[in-house]
């Protein structure tokens, strides 16, 4: 199994397990990607995951540049249209870091402040 592919669904499972629905996985658009579409009530949650065996190099946080948050922005908006337009919306974001036998997995909720969708 591709290792993009284990963290969306370890992410799923880890976000399942607090409570919250997964809608779709990997929403795509010619804007970008949305890994992970979740519901949490009357909440629409957009997630972005991300794993890396280690952080010699960079954390993952690192990793959400303005770039890719104003890609999320662009898709997000596409995806709250079609799955909650009646919806409130957040972002947030999975890290997992470490080999796939234990790795730790960080949630980071509302991760992007913008413009209301």
């Amino acid at each position: 199994m591709p290792a993009g592919r284990w963290a969306e669904d370890r992410a799923a499972d880890f976000l399942t397990a607090k409570g919250l629905r997964i809608l779709a996985r990997n929403f795509r658009m010619k804007s970008g990607e949305i890994d992970l579409v979740a519901s949490d009530g009357d909440t629409l949650v957009l997630v972005e995951v991300k794993h890396r065996r280690d952080e010699a190099f960079s954390t993952l946080e690192e990793c959400l540049t303005a770039d890719k948050r104003r890609k999320l922005l662009k898709t997000g908006r596409l995806a709250w249209q079609r799955f909650g337009p009646d919806k409130s919306v957040r972002f947030d974001y999975v890290a997992l870091v470490g080999p796939p036998e234990s790795p730790e997995i960080r949630h980071y909720v509302n991760v992007i402040e913008g413009p209301g969708l």
